[in-house]
């Protein structure tokens, strides 16, 4: 199973800290797709989503820094999508044949080491030649920082711009088969530079992943950052074509304990409450002993 993309740094001593739904804390940025943080309306002022299909104008951060995405134009905000349990969490979906995508301007790390998770599936693979961006953060043309999933020679099918110099771009990414699961990436950059594949650990699903070197991506730079797909200049840029339930950005290393806090938060969607687990007593021979109703 596919279920999240994070780029991450080198050890910071925040020893395994929790945060909001047991992640790390101290975030730069934190899109968790729960129902409580969604709106319908750009502004905040419209109903919460209830049902699959709802839309999604406004994804609040629950990092306690203000960085909400937003999208005041009807057709191309993103679809609430409930949680199917086990395993699904709630998520926000986004067509790319609408180039649907929740944006802000100016949000973007500052450069050196830093952390970055997006949790997804896709809908559809990316055919020949064709990219798919879920997350672009910019803060101007020297701050672009994008995650790729992608179906082209010379590219590796998950790699990664972070560009803190105006057009050095990246060069890695990690050896994938893309599919239509549910996925988590770990990636931690230590901020030894763009180009190094030395510079990253991956982990795809909680495994260790090689990071090798992939052709440089080197978009194009504007000040708005994304979430569904990138937004230069007001234009879509790869559209994203699946499903969004996390998106956590720190300005620093997730260490050993707080990589396996956000794995075990990331992996385990908060909304499943296994009460049917919990209703009944067993005896010693595993029978039921007591059911509630």
């Amino acid at each position: 199973m596919f279920a999240s993309l994070t780029l991450l740094a080198q050890a910071s001593g925040h020893a395994g800290a929790a945060g909001g739904g047991g992640f790390p804390s101290g975030a730069f940025l934190l899109l968790r797709g729960e129902a409580a943080n969604l709106n319908a309306l750009s502004t905040g002022a419209g109903a919460t989503p209830t049902t699959t299909g709802d839309p999604v104008g406004l994804w609040i951060d629950q990092s306690g820094n203000g960085r909400d995405f937003a999208q005041a134009t009807a057709g191309l905000r993103g679809a609430y999508l409930e949680a199917q349990p086990p395993a699904d969490p709630e998520a926000v979906t986004f067509d790319s044949a609408s180039n649907q995508r929740l944006t802000r301007s100016t949000t973007a790390p500052a450069s050196g080491a830093s952390s970055w998770g997006i949790k997804f599936r896709l809908a559809s693979l990316p055919g020949s030649g064709v990219f798919m961006l879920p997350v672009r953060l910019a803060a101007g043309a020297s701050r672009v920082n994008e995650i790729y999933l992608c179906n082209s020679g010379g590219y590796q099918p998950i790699h990664w711009r972070l560009d803190f110099t105006n057009g050095a771009g990246n060069g890695v990414g990690i050896a994938a088969t893309l599919d239509t699961d549910w996925h988590t990436l770990l990636v931690v950059y230590d901020g030894g530079g763009d180009t190094l594949p030395g510079s990253y650990t991956a982990y795809l699903d909680g495994v260790a992943t090689t990071v090798v070197a992939s052709s440089n991506n080197s978009g194009l730079s504007s000040s708005v950052g994304s979430v569904g797909c990138g937004d230069v200049f007001g234009s879509p840029f790869y559209p994203f074509d699946g499903d969004l339930s996390l998106v956590s950005v720190y300005e620093r290393a997730l260490d050993a304990g707080e990589i396996a806090a956000w794995h075990a938060a990331a992996v385990i969607p908060s909304s499943h409450i296994l009460q049917e687990d919990l209703s009944y007593l067993l005896t010693e021979d595993g029978d039921r002993l007591h059911q509630e109703n």
